[in-house]
C-alpha cells in the first residue's frame, strides 16, 4: 500500500510540475515585480522579440543572483505579467534564453 500512495505522489507531482525539458540546469523560483514590455525589439532564433524586464526582489528557490531579469516575449504576444505586479515566478534557462515556467501573482 505505502508503495502504490508513493508511486501516485510521483506520477501527480509530474503532472503539476511546470514544463522543465530542455532546460539548462535547474529552475530557480523568486519575487519579482514585472516592468512593461520594452520597446526596442530584437530578433533571435525564435523570431522579433522584445524585453519584460523583471526586477528581483528575493530569490526563493535555486540560484539566481542578479537583481534583474529579462524574458523575452514574442513581439505579437501580451506580457503574461502586469506592470508593478509582484509576482512568484520559476524560471529556467533553455538553449535560447530564459523562459517563464510558471507564476502566481502576490497580494
Amino acid at each position: 500500500m505505502k508503495r502504490l500512495v508513493l508511486l501516485a505522489g510521483l506520477i501527480f507531482s509530474g503532472c503539476v510540475a511546470p514544463d522543465r525539458a530542455g532546460l539548462l540546469g535547474q529552475p530557480f523560483t523568486f519575487v519579482g515585480i514585472a516592468g512593461p514590455l520594452s520597446e526596442t525589439t530584437f530578433r533571435d532564433i525564435d523570431g522579433t522579440e522584445h524585453g519584460l524586464p523583471v526586477k528581483v526582489v528575493k530569490v526563493t528557490a535555486g540560484r539566481f543572483d542578479e537583481k534583474q531579469i529579462e524574458f523575452p516575449i514574442p513581439v505579437d504576444e501580451p506580457s503574461p505579467l502586469k506592470p508593478g505586479v509582484k509576482y512568484r515566478i520559476t524560471a529556467g534557462y533553455r538553449e535560447h534564453g530564459r523562459v517563464i515556467l510558471d507564476y502566481r501573482e502576490l497580494k
